[in-house]
């Protein structure tokens, strides 16, 4: 959603809070939220992915990515960093959630909810700065061990609460019913021939 400076600030007064999902704006073709400046006027804007993409760590790549270009022209390279990235997809998604007390930081008293990464491939050492190499680099299969208010959920990267094949199983079926529904309403470009399966 595309917003002008005076409804930012507008936001800002009001102690608005924002979900943001960037591959959104970009996959609907709508304009990039001024995401950097809205942090500057004490915004709190979290991540959020709408379906398109649900791993965190791509969003949070593809937020840095997105707004540092805008901090590009002004050779600003503190303008939208890898470290306010990770924030919109921990603390500050939770603050919008209004829910920081409980999540989005590892504190005592807090749910623990810890992941474990894998940093022995390639993609992920040597590192330097490890919140960096996470948000350029990162993915979610990278994840070995997830904990959700202290229970184990994913072990050796697998799913331990879940059967994963029943799972894949029904969104196959799922997607394949939602492919059929959706498929001829898609917005589609005048003359392009589109074959259905």
């Amino acid at each position: 959603m595309l917003t002008t400076d005076r409804e930012i600030r507008m936001m800002a007064e009001a102690g608005a809070k924002l979900a943001h999902a960037p591959v959104v704006c970009t996959d609907i073709m709508s304009a990039v939220t001024r995401v950097p400046l809205m942090r500057e006027l004490g915004i709190t804007v979290g991540l959020g992915c709408d379906t398109i993409i649900n791993d965190l760590l791509k969003l949070m790549r593809i937020a840095f990515i997105m707004h540092n270009q805008a901090a590009m022209p002004l050779f600003d390279p503190f303008g939208f960093t890898t470290s306010d990235a990770f924030e919109m997809g921990t603390i500050d998604a939770a603050k919008l959630l209004l829910w920081d007390d409980e999540i989005g930081s590892l504190e005592v008293g807090k749910a623990a909810d810890i992941t474990v990464i894998d940093a022995n491939n390639v993609r992920l050492s040597p590192s330097t700065d490890p919140v960096s190499t996470l948000v350029r680099y990162g993915v979610g299969t990278d994840a070995e061990s997830v904990m959700v208010a202290g229970q184990l959920t994913v072990h050796e990267g697998r799913l331990v609460t879940i059967d994963e094949e029943d799972l894949l199983d029904e969104a196959a079926e799922l997607g394949a019913r939602m492919i059929a529904e959706m498929s001829p309403r898609r917005y589609v470009q005048l003359g392009t021939n589109v074959n259905v399966l």
